[in-house]
């Protein structure tokens, strides 16, 4: 069921984390809600509600499910649900409202946090983002474990995926974070010696995410300019890109062979 027919009970957190639950099965009502609003959802609130009713005022719904249709054949990739909310936002001191888009692709399902304010190319590059990493996650990594290093590709690949379809103005802000010099640099000093860390390591987090004096997102951040630096040396297209090891696409970022 599209989640634009549960705006009656949107406010109603523990109704709608246990509708999303089969999906979540390592989860309860509380954890999912947490965890759901740690990639961007609202707060089920009253002000969600009125964001959500912009949202279907927008048509989202429509535009991203012919979208979706659109890529899922092109990716060849796996048919998901998708769960659109809206996305969490910030009261500035004038009241003007800022908000963070985001999305989360977990394993049967994508999630899309959403702002009423941004425009369907904003949404239609979210939505690529997660479902370029499912189809990867689906035909890669089916029995293998996911390490640091292919998350940062995982990341990298997604928003040049998003470069390539949309345009540069509706890229993730983290693509813009670091300098090429800045990338060299901290990924020589905090993560070229953790690149096999399994995403089940406790210190997964902090190298993927930033944290504890690690530069914000820094995971995200170098992970997209090794596949660009990759890209300036091969000129592989998207489709060669998806079906190759993440090491390989390292070992072709002529900036990063050395370090």
């Amino acid at each position: 069921m599209p989640t634009y027919k549960w705006i009656d009970i949107i406010e109603d957190k523990k109704s709608i984390m246990k509708k999303l639950l089969p999906y979540f099965p390592n989860y309860d009502e509380q954890s999912l809600y947490t965890y759901l609003l740690s990639h961007g959802l609202s707060k089920l609130s009253k002000d969600s509600k009125n964001d959500f009713k912009l949202l279907i005022k927008n048509n989202v719904w429509k535009s991203l499910q012919t979208e979706f249709n659109k890529i899922k054949k092109e990716f060849n990739g796996p048919d998901v649900p998708i769960f659109i909310f809206p996305c969490q936002q910030a009261r500035g001191m004038f009241l003007n409202s800022t908000y963070q888009r985001g999305g989360l692709a977990y394993k049967n399902c994508i999630c899309l946090f959403l702002s009423p304010l941004e425009g369907i190319l904003q949404h239609k590059a979210v939505l690529l983002h997660e479902y370029h990493h499912i189809v990867r996650l689906t035909k890669f990594y089916k029995n293998k474990k996911v390490t640091l290093l292919d998350a940062m590709i995982l990341e990298g690949l997604a928003e040049h995926a998003v470069l390539e379809r949309y345009g540069e103005e509706v890229q993730a802000p983290w693509t813009k974070l670091y300098s090429t010099r800045q990338c060299e640099y901290y990924y020589n000093k905090y993560l070229k010696d953790h690149l096999e860390l399994p995403s089940n390591d406790e210190d997964f987090s902090k190298y993927l995410y930033g944290g504890n004096g690690i530069p914000k997102l820094l995971g995200y951040g170098v992970g997209y300019d090794i596949v660009k630096n990759c890209l300036e040396q091969t000129e592989w297209s998207n489709d060669r890109l998806m079906r190759t090891s993440s090491k390989k696409i390292k070992d072709n970022a002529i900036n990063y062979i050395s370090l």
